[in-house]
């Protein structure tokens, strides 16, 4: 018996069809949305390997962290203080003497030398060395490690830079160049990192004055650093 084909209609053609295209439609979409989460993965990767390293970087600067503990802040006037310097100072060695003697009281005991226990802050740098020439301060053969705030090391500079212009313009003698040039360099350095951003106007008493600072209580730095003094045998007496 023979057997008899049968055409397929064209409506099972076109079903078939629909369905081929279907399928290629939903596979397309299917893969850009495997792109978008791809792109998506990568940048979220890109961005949490950036956060990483920033924070990475935080944290080495905050290892070389040379700061001391935080100190209360207090609102200061500005105003003239004539007993540190007035226009009579630099008239005679004898008001050049009588001025920087008050300057004395505004450092430490130990000029703001100070011992602290590696410790206590293990990140500080190396310690200064007592027996060092440069500094001469031991009056026995034993070293002693220390360190100086910086506050006191810049009143230090300010006040022999006063005393070394009073000296040359009365003509007593003449100045170490080399000191000289790093306390004017390391105040210009110590003034930019303070960066005091006070809006200063006019005032009675001058420029610069009369504006409110916000400044750090130098009585709680004094007593910090006095409790952390070293090498206080040594008698420095009105040397600033």
């Amino acid at each position: 018996m023979d057997h008899e084909y049968c055409k397929l209609s064209n409506e099972d053609n076109d079903h078939n069809g629909l369905e081929t295209g279907s399928n290629t439609h939903y596979c397309s979409y299917l893969s850009h949305i495997g792109l978008k989460v791809l792109r998506l993965c990568i940048e979220l990767g890109i961005l949490i390997a950036a956060v990483l390293i920033l924070m990475s970087q935080r944290q080495t600067v905050q290892s070389m962290d040379h700061n001391h503990d935080s100190f209360s802040t207090r609102s200061i006037l500005f105003q003239p203080q004539m007993q540190y310097m007035n226009n009579n100072t630099f008239s005679s060695k004898i008001n050049l003497d009588k001025a920087l003697r008050e300057w004395t009281p505004l450092s430490t005991s130990s000029r703001g030398i100070i011992f602290i226990d590696s410790g206590e802050k293990p990140n500080l740098p190396k310690p200064y060395q007592s027996d060092n020439e440069e500094y001469n301060l031991t009056t026995s053969s034993e070293s002693v490690p220390f360190y100086i705030m910086s506050v006191f090391h810049q009143l230090h500079c300010l006040s022999q830079l006063a005393a070394t212009f009073g000296m040359v313009y009365l003509g007593e003698w003449e100045p170490d160049m080399t000191h000289v040039a790093h306390c004017f360099d390391y105040l210009r350095q110590a003034i930019l990192c303070a960066g005091d951003t006070t809006i200063e106007g006019s005032s009675e008493y001058g420029d610069g004055w009369g504006s409110v600072h916000q400044c750090q209580d130098m009585d709680e730095i004094r007593t910090w650093t006095e409790d952390r003094s070293t090498l206080g045998w040594l008698d420095f007496g009105d040397i600033l």
